[in-house]
């Protein structure tokens, strides 16, 4: 989104380093995501309704539990790891998938760092936010 940093420079690693790079392709119908094995971020992706870009519905898709690292939007963090999203529950979904076992983190800019986000019991919290000026370990709430 035009608000959130960049990450086409990370994609670009990652395809430069031999990985898999998955990528998230949401539907403007449902509330439904799904993972796209992505080869080349020039070809392989496509502008989407809303004005973002995501991986053609052609491409691979890729289970959930296929993940090893999840980098995970949000509007807000705290420091305990919790996130807000945008409120289409997308990655609430995701991060709630049964058989997921990556690593989540977030990658913020240090004004979407807050005192508290409010929780629900199905949220998901990430395990690092990465700002422009720190990195955070994120802690459990005792």
């Amino acid at each position: 989104m035009k608000d959130e940093l960049s990450t086409f420079d990370i994609l670009n690693y990652v395809l430069a380093s031999g990985r898999t790079l998955v990528l998230p392709r949401t539907s403007s119908k449902s509330t439904s995501m799904s993972l796209h094995k992505v080869s080349d971020v020039q070809t392989d992706l496509e502008t989407s309704k809303l004005g973002f870009k995501q991986p053609k519905k052609s491409l691979p898709q890729v289970p959930p539990e296929d993940l090893d690292l999840i980098i995970t939007p949000g509007v807000a963090f705290d420091e305990c790891g919790n996130r807000l999203g945008r409120g289409a529950g997308h990655y609430d979904r995701l991060l709630s998938h049964p058989g997921l076992r990556a690593s989540i983190v977030a990658l913020a800019l240090d004004e979407q760092i807050v005192p508290e986000i409010p929780t629900e019991p199905h949220d998901r919290r990430v395990h690092m936010i990465f700002t422009p000026t720190r990195v955070i370990q994120c802690t459990p709430v005792s």
